[in-house]
C-alpha cells in the first residue's frame, strides 16, 4: 500500500466506481476539513485536453474540481485530495475552453474595442468569461494574442487578468500603442465601481483606479485611446457614471521608459453630453495631430467632438445622425479614415407597427479644421450590431450583423463604398480590427449557442470580392429637416424584370447643402424600358418627431415629395407616379406602398426614376443610399399602375412660338423644374414693353399661355420668361 505515493490511474470520462468495478468501491467521509490528515483519495486532471463543443474540438484549460457530495483540498489545482461525502458522489474537472465563454456578453458592447493589431502584426483581443476564485464562479477578464502575425494561425492560452483578489469585472476595452497594449475595464467592490486602468495586458502588476463611481456595475463601458506625444503616452479613458450625472474622461500622461504615471485631467464631465448619454466609443489620431474624438448615443441620437491635446476644451460638437431619418440612433461604433477624418457606424431605428433598424454610416471629410459631413449610407435588414475599424491609410471596413444571423462587412476605400459581403462563419457580437494594410484588418465574432459553451470565430472573408450584390436591392432617401421634425421619402427595391436596379453613385466627398445639391442626385441609374417590361419599385414617407408641429412650423411652411419616370434623351416627364405634401395641417400621414409599372404606353428607350422635392420656408437637406435584403421582397403586394400623368421637365425651357409667323394669336409653351413666380413680357424691337402676357406663382411643369396681338401693328416681337434666377427670351413675328 503506497498510500498517497500510489500513481493515479487513468481512466476515460465518465468513469463509474461501484462495488463490482476494479475498485470495489470508495470510503467515504475520509478525513477532510480543516487537517486532511492523512487523505485516502486524490483526483488528478491533465492540464489540458482536448474538447468538443458544437462539432468543433477546442482546446481545454483545466480550472477548477467541481461535482457534487465531494470535497477537495485544493479545488484550484488540477492534483487535489479529495474526500466523498456520499453516494452516487460525482467529481467533475471543469475546463475552460479556448476561445469559449459561459457570458452571453462576453463580447459586448459594441462600441467598445475589443480587437486591435499592433505594429509588430500580432493581434489582440480580451473577453468575459468566469474564472473559480474562492469557491465560486466570478467573471474575469481573458486575454489572449496571435502568436505571429496570422490571424488564422495559433494564439496563445486564454490568460485571466484580474485586479487583487477581487475578479468581478465587465466591458474589458483596450487599444494600443507600437507594440503594446493597454486596457480598461470595471471591477466590482461592493456597492462601488472601479474603473480599472491596465497598463500592459502582459504585465498584471501595473494596474491603476482611475476613478471610484458609485453603483453602475456593467454600464459604465469604459473606453480608451492611446497616443504619442514625444517620448510620452497619451492615454485619454472615459466612462459613464449611470442617471446621476454626465460621462466623465481622464488624461493619463506616461513616459514610456518609465512606470511612472501622471494625471493630467482628473475625472472632468465630457462637456456637451448629458445624464442619459451612453454607449462611449472613441479613437485617436496616432500620427502628429493626435486629435481625440468621442461619439455617444443621447436620447436616441448620436452625438460627435473632437479635441485637441493642447486645447482645454472639446471642439465641433453635432449631433451627427440629424438628418438620417429615423426614429432612434443608437449603439455608435467610430474609426478614423485617412488617419483623422471620423467614420462612425450605428444602428438606425423607424418605428412602424414595430421596430425595423438598418446600419448607419457617415463619413466626415476635414477640410482643415472644417466639417464636411457626407450624405449617409445604410445597410441590411433588422440590423442587429456593427463595428468599424480602420487600416492606416484608405479603407474602412464596417462588420453587422443582421436578424437572420447572417453578417456582411462593407469596405470603404478612395473608390467609395462596395456592397454588403458575407463574413463567414457568422456570429452575434462583431469586433473588427485595425491594420497596417486594409489585407491586415480582420474581423473575430462570437456565437451565442443555445447550450454552453459559447465561441469566438475568427471570420474568413474577401478584400477584393465584388459578388454577392444580388442578396440585396438598392434604396434611396431625401430627408428634409425643420428644427427637430425630419420628413422623409424613400424609394427602394427597383427591379426591372427581376434585375436589381441602382441609384446614380455621386462622388462620396460631396455634401448636400441645398434643394438643387438633393435635386440632382436622388434618381436611378437608366434603365432599358419598352411596353412588355416589368417595372417594380417601392416607397415609404413619414415624418420624425411630428409632435412638434406646432412650435416649429408655420401655416407657410410646406415639403412636397413626388416620384416621376423620365426620358433620358430628353429628361420629359412621361409620368408622375407619386406625390405628398406635408404643412401644418398634415405631419401624420405615413405610407409604405409596392407599385407594378404597366409600360404598355412606353416606346422603347432608356428611362430613369427621381425623386423630386419642393420645399418652402428654411430647411437642411439631407440624403442617403443604401441597400435592403432580399429577403422582404416576397412579403410585398404589389398595386398595379399606370405610367401616366403631367410632364414634369428636369430643366428650364422657352419653347419657340406656334405658329410663327402667327396673326394675331399665338401660343407660347415653356416648362419649370421649381415652383416660383413666372413673368412672360412682351418687348418692341425697341425694347419697350408692350405687354405682360403672365405674372403669377406656378408649380413645377409644363404650361402653355396664349397670346393675342391683335392691337399690335405688324412686325418683330420679342418674348421674355424669369423666374428665379432662370431668364431667356426669343423671338417672334407678327403679319397681319
Amino acid at each position: 500500500n503506497q498510500g498517497m505515493s500510489a500513481p493515479h490511474i487513468s481512466y476515460s470520462s465518465p468513469h463509474n466506481i461501484t462495488i463490482s468495478s476494479t475498485h470495489q468501491g470508495v470510503f467515504l467521509d475520509q478525513s477532510g476539513s480543516p487537517n486532511w490528515n492523512p487523505p485516502y483519495y486524490s483526483v488528478k486532471a491533465e492540464a489540458t485536453q482536448d474538447l468538443s463543443a458544437h462539432g468543433k474540438t477546442i482546446k481545454g484549460y483545466f480550472l477548477y474540481w467541481g461535482g457534487s457530495n465531494v470535497e477537495y483540498q485544493h479545488p484550484g489545482s488540477y492534483e487535489t485530495p479529495v474526500v466523498f461525502k456520499a453516494s452516487n458522489a460525482v467529481a467533475k474537472a471543469m475546463y475552460k475552453g479556448h476561445f469559449a465563454s459561459d457570458k452571453t456578453n462576453a463580447y459586448s458592447s459594441n462600441s467598445q474595442r475589443k480587437l486591435v493589431q499592433t505594429s509588430n502584426g500580432i493581434y489582440h483581443t480580451v473577453y468575459v468569461d468566469d474564472f473559480y476564485y474562492n469557491g465560486a464562479l466570478v467573471p474575469a477578464v481573458y486575454y489572449t494574442h496571435s502568436t505571429s502575425n496570422s490571424f488564422s494561425g495559433d494564439w496563445t492560452d486564454d490568460a485571466v487578468y484580474y485586479y487583487n483578489t477581487a475578479i468581478n469585472v465587465a466591458n474589458p476595452s483596450i487599444d494600443y500603442y507600437d507594440n503594446h497594449i493597454y486596457g480598461v475595464f470595471e471591477l466590482k467592490d461592493g456597492n462601488d465601481t472601479k474603473i480599472i486602468f491596465a497598463d500592459d495586458y502582459i504585465d498584471p502588476s501595473n494596474r491603476i483606479v482611475v476613478a471610484t463611481v458609485s453603483g453602475n456595475f456593467g454600464n459604465c463601458r469604459p473606453v480608451i485611446a492611446v497616443t504619442k506625444d514625444g517620448s510620452d503616452l497619451l492615454i485619454y479613458i472615459a466612462w459613464e457614471t449611470g442617471t446621476s450625472s454626465m460621462p466623465k474622461y481622464s488624461l493619463l500622461k506616461k513616459t514610456v521608459t518609465s512606470e511612472n504615471v501622471q494625471v493630467m485631467v482628473d475625472m472632468e464631465d465630457i462637456e456637451n453630453t448629458t445624464n442619459s448619454s451612453k454607449n462611449l466609443s472613441v479613437a485617436i489620431n496616432k500620427g502628429s495631430s493626435k486629435r481625440f474624438h468621442i461619439v455617444w448615443e443621447d436620447n436616441s441620437n448620436i452625438k460627435y467632438q473632437w479635441k485637441d491635446y493642447n486645447i482645454s476644451k472639446f471642439e465641433h460638437d453635432k449631433t451627427i445622425s440629424s438628418g438620417s431619418g429615423y426614429d432612434r440612433d443608437i449603439y455608435p461604433s467610430i474609426s478614423l479614415h485617412k488617419g483623422d477624418d471620423p467614420i462612425i457606424t450605428w444602428q438606425g431605428g423607424e418605428y412602424h407597427h414595430g421596430w425595423d433598424y438598418y446600419t448607419v454610416l457617415r463619413y466626415n471629410h476635414y477640410i482643415g479644421d472644417k466639417d464636411s459631413w457626407l450624405p449617409f449610407r445604410s445597410y441590411g435588414t433588422d440590423s442587429k450590431i456593427s463595428n468599424i475599424n480602420s487600416d492606416d491609410d484608405m479603407t474602412s471596413i464596417v462588420a453587422f450583423r443582421q436578424g437572420n444571423g447572417s453578417n456582411y462587412y462593407v469596405k470603404k476605400d478612395f473608390r467609395g463604398y462596395s456592397s454588403p459581403q458575407s463574413i463567414s462563419p457568422a456570429g452575434n457580437d462583431i469586433q473588427v480590427s485595425n491594420g497596417d494594410e486594409a489585407e491586415d484588418i480582420k474581423i473575430m465574432n462570437y456565437k451565442i449557442y443555445s447550450t454552453l459553451p459559447h465561441l469566438f470565430q475568427k471570420t474568413s472573408f474577401s478584400l477584393n470580392k465584388t459578388t454577392g450584390a444580388s442578396d440585396y436591392t438598392a434604396k434611396q432617401r431625401g430627408v428634409i429637416v425643420k428644427g427637430d421634425m425630419e420628413f422623409v421619402f424613400n424609394i427602394s427595391d427597383v427591379l426591372l424584370n427581376g434585375e436589381n436596379i441602382l441609384f446614380k453613385e455621386f462622388p462620396d466627398t460631396i455634401a448636400i447643402n441645398s434643394l438643387r445639391d438633393l435635386n440632382k442626385v436622388t434618381r436611378t441609374e437608366d434603365m432599358n424600358l419598352d411596353n412588355i417590361s416589368e417595372l417594380l419599385f417601392s416607397h415609404k414617407y413619414y415624418v420624425v418627431n411630428e409632435e412638434h408641429v406646432d412650435s416649429l412650423l408655420s401655416e407657410k411652411d410646406e415639403v412636397k415629395f413626388r416620384v416621376e419616370l423620365l426620358r433620358s434623351s430628353d429628361n420629359y416627364v412621361c409620368g408622375v407616379i407619386q406625390q405628398m405634401v406635408y404643412n401644418k395641417n398634415n405631419v401624420e400621414n405615413f405610407g409604405v406602398q409596392d407599385y407594378k409599372l404597366d409600360c404598355s404606353g412606353l416606346k422603347a428607350d432608356k428611362y430613369y426614376l427621381r425623386l423630386v422635392t419642393e420645399v418652402k420656408g428654411d430647411a437642411e437637406y439631407f440624403m442617403g443610399n443604401g441597400v435592403n435584403g432580399i429577403e422582404n421582397l416576397e412579403k410585398k403586394s404589389y398595386e398595379d399602375l399606370q405610367v401616366a400623368g403631367v410632364s414634369m421637365p428636369l430643366t428650364y425651357e422657352l419653347s419657340q412660338n406656334y405658329p410663327n409667323p402667327f396673326n394675331p394669336v399665338t401660343t407660347i409653351s415653356y416648362a419649370i423644374p421649381n415652383a416660383g413666380k413666372v413673368e412672360i413680357t412682351i418687348y418692341d424691337i425697341r425694347g419697350r414693353i408692350v405687354k405682360t402676357v403672365l405674372d403669377t406663382y406656378k408649380e413645377p411643369g409644363r404650361y402653355t399661355v396664349r397670346f393675342d396681338g391683335k392691337s399690335l401693328s405688324s412686325g418683330l416681337y420679342i418674348y421674355r420668361i424669369k423666374s428665379g434666377d432662370f431668364i431667356t427670351q426669343r423671338k417672334m413675328i407678327l403679319v397681319k
